[in-house]
């Protein structure tokens, strides 16, 4: 961003007073969030960005796997040859969560 902005009027993609918002893979990245308009003096450190505010949400991993159904979990997990298996595992709040397969 603040290489394309040091370009000046050449550079359009974003306006002079529009606003980015920085979104990286890392959640926990500390630019994350940050929100910037773009200045006029093109010619500072920054490109002419100015950091206006953060928007910050829940730190942490996302979900990668969708399980909408017992029936789902037991297929993921459950291979039936295992009668007596149990997973326990924890969700993001810490929450303890046993699964057992049927026997």
């Amino acid at each position: 961003m603040i290489e394309a902005f040091k370009g000046g009027p050449n550079y359009i993609d974003v306006h002079y007073d529009e606003h980015v918002i920085i979104n990286t893979e890392d959640k926990n990245d500390s630019t994350n969030g940050q929100i910037y308009r773009r200045g006029y003096d093109y010619n500072n450190s920054m490109g002419g960005a100015e950091l206006i505010g953060t928007i910050v949400g829940p730190a942490g991993r996302s979900p990668s796997l969708v399980l909408n159904s017992y029936q789902n979990i037991y297929d993921e997990y459950f291979d039936g040859e295992e009668a007596n298996k149990t997973i326990i595992t924890e969700d993001d709040n810490n929450n303890t969560i046993t699964m057992r397969a049927k026997g």
